[in-house]
């Protein structure tokens, strides 16, 4: 029995994700670093998301002198995000700035804005058994 556990591992190893053995309850990972590696590695990202991953986008404007903000939701699944490129090529493409920041023990945020003013995104991510992810994206038409 024992032997054949042991052959099994490296199939094991070879089959869950390097990102879910990286993870610590007790250790947990730097968010600077998971988002780093979020940026750039497009099969980690979609590892590290949340399905189905919301997204909101709200928009601001103004009715009869009064602010307004209109909410609308929809939900992405893994297959139509893995289409994408990895965020760090977007960013990039768009002239977006990242500023990363953690708001609590588990939450934190990547809010991606332009110097010339109209967008703002704010990617939200969770931290569960010491790993992070991308929980939501927030997208603010200015």
């Amino acid at each position: 029995m024992m032997k054949r556990l042991l052959c099994c591992l490296p199939l094991l190893f070879a089959v869950l994700p390097a990102s879910l053995l990286a993870c610590d309850a007790k250790r947990p990972e730097p968010l600077a670093g998971f988002f780093e590696q979020f940026l750039n590695d497009k099969r980690f990202a979609v590892s590290r998301t949340l399905y189905p991953a919301q997204r909101v986008h709200y928009r601001y404007g103004l009715q009869d002198g009064k602010q307004e903000i209109t909410e609308s939701r929809r939900s992405m699944i893994k297959l139509e995000d893995a289409k994408y490129p990895p965020l760090g090529d977007y960013i990039r493409s768009m002239g977006f700035a990242p500023a990363l920041r953690q708001t609590s023990p588990t939450n934190g945020v990547a809010r991606l804005s332009r110097t010339d003013g109209g967008w703002l995104l704010d990617y939200q991510f969770s931290l569960k058994d010491g790993c992070w992810y991308l929980r939501e994206i927030q997208h603010h038409a200015l």
